[in-house]
């Protein structure tokens, strides 16, 4: 199979991974939700309609259904759910480890171009070097940039030495890319162009405007895949 090329405008390489059978592969799908860090409200707001609306839901989505599973995006939403619940701490601890719920390595989702190379290293000292330091057997390998525009040509560097084996892209055409930095390094990526209206159909058919506050259980369609 020829390898395809594209670049971005910041001249990072996507290139195409060879086709693999699907049998030799093992893939956990994911439900999950995108949630802003604070674009609904305040921060403070946000994070507390976090809490109720999606993290607890899915909390209990899983005690009822062992097989269910959930992902959020960063680890500030673990952090800022922990000061809201600290009675919940421990049961979240044992979900974690059982990788039933499971949090993108880096402290937030951010442009990646506006916060310096070193905001974009930090992220993962406080993103999954803090689940290390705080939960003993929990880990993170996936960086997940749903939504913010922007990037840096040597992310995957940053990503490779953090240990960072997965991204997931909402901002690029729809697809599976090996994502390489200038020194070579790479990253494993499923990009599915976030917010666009041919990207992700609805499967309950809501119109623009008209669905449902989402919560862990009103969630439609979105699922992450990541190769184990």
């Amino acid at each position: 199979m020829r390898t395809r090329r594209t670049r971005s405008k910041t001249d990072a390489i996507f290139r195409f991974p060879h086709t693999i059978p699907i049998s030799t592969r093992t893939f956990d799908i994911l439900d999950t939700n995108h949630n802003d860090l604070g674009w609904l409200d305040t921060q403070k707001i946000t994070a507390d309609f976090r809490s109720k609306e999606l993290i607890l839901p899915a909390m209990d989505l899983i005690r009822e259904n062992p097989e269910f599973r959930y992902s959020m995006e960063c680890v500030a939403y673990l952090r800022e759910f922990l000061d809201r619940h600290p009675e919940r701490r421990e049961e979240m601890a044992q979900l974690m480890r059982a990788r039933k719920f499971v949090w993108g390595a880096s402290y937030v989702e951010n442009l990646e171009v506006h916060v310096g190379p070193e905001n974009l290293v930090r992220q993962f000292y406080l993103g999954r070097r803090w689940l290390h330091k705080n939960f003993t057997g929990v880990d993170s390998v996936f960086y997940c940039k749903t939504d913010p525009p922007c990037m840096t040509q040597q992310m995957p560097q940053i990503l490779a030495k953090a240990g960072i084996k997965y991204a997931i892209q909402g901002r690029f055409p729809w697809g599976f890319y090996n994502w390489e930095a200038p020194d070579g390094s790479s990253v494993f990526v499923f990009a599915f162009r976030y917010a666009s209206a041919h990207g992700l159909p609805d499967p309950k058919g809501n119109e623009a405007g008209s669905a449902p506050q989402p919560n862990a259980r009103t969630t439609t369609g979105r699922a992450n895949c990541l190769h184990r």
